[in-house]
């Protein structure tokens, strides 16, 4: 009888090597929280819970972003995600199920290319394809049990993970690789013309909208005008344009101290979605008020 035990234990061994239900622990990041007012240890599939990675120590919920799928962390629950096995909304949800994986707010989370972040995207359709994994398939997830989400698309389990562009997710696989990005840095001048408005009450109003430039950062380090205008300082407007008090005269090369005036700043940074807007004014009438800028867009390829 003997002899036969070690064939046997090496079979089992690669089983639990090869299964994909059996993962490394740095993969069992992920936990369920409901409302405390809950007392049921069990996960019914389909029931509002939180999201919780144990290595971010943070709840994990729909959140705008620039980058990636609109995906943030949250230090308090936020009760947005279902998780729901082909049953739908009856039983309750045990380690081997396979799921769809919803937030309230941004749909369905299922694998898809993306140019920035982690390969997720949403869906309106619901999709199987997350495996709860970590323990033997049958046993019942419970509130707080560490458990292991693989994607049965990519084959790889979802983990907390430092990236330049998006949420902190990686696929396990790839979590000791950085995506140190090449950023690009172009620099132009440009002459652009302030268009000439409907005329309120005595100067005559233009305006020009100078962005947004996407993706990437915009920094302008020249604004040049050629003939004599005003521009309009913060907090005033067009029909104050015969109080000096109100405006910036400009000719030539535009000072850092009427930056500031205008803007704010002296130092022009526009990020993704910002614009730098020109309103300006003149005694004369023209149909354009042209000013010549020159700016250097960084970006990543």
């Amino acid at each position: 009888m003997t002899k036969f035990l070690l064939p046997i234990a090496l079979a089992t061994l690669y089983l639990l090597l090869a299964h994909p239900l059996y993962l490394s622990a740095g993969t069992m990041q992920w936990k369920v929280n409901r409302s405390p007012y809950n007392a049921n240890p069990r996960v019914q599939s389909g029931e509002l819970v939180s999201l919780y990675n144990l290595d971010e120590k943070d709840y994990m919920a729909y959140g705008d972003r620039t980058f990636g799928i609109n995906l943030n962390w949250y230090t308090n629950p936020k009760y947005s995600f279902q998780l729901t096995n082909a049953s739908g909304l009856h039983g309750y949800l045990k380690y081997g199920d396979v799921i769809a994986l919803h937030e309230k707010k941004g749909g369905y989370i299922v694998y898809g290319d993306r140019t920035y972040g982690i390969a997720l995207v949403w869906t309106s359709r619901p999709t199987l394809q997350w495996k709860i994994c970590g323990k033997r398939p049958g046993t019942e997830l419970r509130i707080g049990d560490p458990f292991a989400l693989l994607n049965t698309r990519t084959n790889d389990t979802l983990v907390y993970c430092q990236r330049t562009f998006g949420i902190n997710l990686r696929w396990y696989k790839d979590c000791d690789t950085y995506d140190q990005p090449q950023l690009v840095s172009t620099t132009y001048t440009a002459t652009y013309l302030l268009k000439k408005q409907d005329i309120i009450s005595g100067y005559v109003p233009y305006l020009f909208e100078f962005g947004p430039f996407y993706p990437g950062t915009t920094k302008v380090s020249k604004i040049e005008f050629p003939q004599s205008g005003f521009l309009v300082r913060r907090g005033h407007s067009t029909t104050e344009c015969g109080n000096l008090n109100a405006v910036v005269p400009v000719f030539g090369v535009m000072s850092d101290s009427a930056k500031k005036a205008v803007w704010g700043t002296s130092t022009v940074v526009l990020g993704a979605q910002e614009k730098l807007i020109f309103l300006g004014c003149s005694p004369q009438t023209f149909n354009y008020f042209p000013v010549k800028i020159t700016f250097t867009r960084t970006y990543s390829q």
